[in-house]
């Protein structure tokens, strides 16, 4: 899947102290991005609020 970031993102993984969590992030991430739908991602669910683009939909994972 394509997957886009703020810039603030990057900025904000890079201060996690905690190197488990990193990991954890990294590997969503990963699974995000190979991922060849949204089915196929664990955990997502619709944003509620945010009305649906275009080109996506708004979601989050956990």
């Amino acid at each position: 899947m394509d997957v886009a970031f703020e810039s603030r993102f990057a900025k904000d993984l890079k201060h996690i102290q905690d190197a488990s969590l990193r990991r954890r992030v990294k590997q969503l991430i990963n699974e995000t991005q190979n991922a060849s739908s949204k089915h196929e991602i664990p955990n997502l669910t619709k944003l509620k609020g945010f009305p649906a683009t275009i080109e996506s939909e708004s979601a989050t994972i956990g």
